[in-house]
């Protein structure tokens, strides 16, 4: 299947999308965050790329 990721990429793109947000959230409140658009859009395209590459993981991995 041509341009097939690997199961194994997709879930090492899911980890380091998961671990950005980890740093873009460190040492914030919820109202700091909710308050920062800037950090709010970076963590909602974070978790697009977490969506998008785990759906994309083979039945048998999932």
């Amino acid at each position: 299947m041509k341009g097939r990721l690997p199961n194994r990429t997709r879930l090492e793109h899911s980890l380091d999308a998961l671990e950005s947000v980890d740093e873009f959230v460190a040492g914030m409140t919820f109202d700091a965050f909710a308050s920062d658009l800037k950090i709010t859009f970076a963590v909602v395209k974070a978790l697009e790329i977490v969506g998008e590459a785990t759906y994309h993981v083979t039945d048998e991995i999932r």
